[in-house]
């Protein structure tokens, strides 16, 4: 195979994250929330992944 990363099309995206010096006054969800399309590139991304040591955290 030449290139066995050739699932990751799409890099990895994280979702927008309120600065620190909001978070430090705040109890917040610190991650906001994706709009439609990155949400959907995102979780295809995802399935298309052949790591299946994901639980946690996305590894790649």
């Amino acid at each position: 195979m030449s290139d066995p990363l050739h699932f990751l099309e799409v890099p990895r995206q994280d979702p927008p994250k309120l600065e620190a010096e909001i978070r430090i006054r705040r109890w917040d969800e610190i991650y906001g929330q994706f709009d439609i399309e990155s949400a959907e590139s995102q979780s295809g991304r995802c399935i298309s992944c052949g790591n299946p040591y994901c639980e946690w955290k996305c590894p790649v």
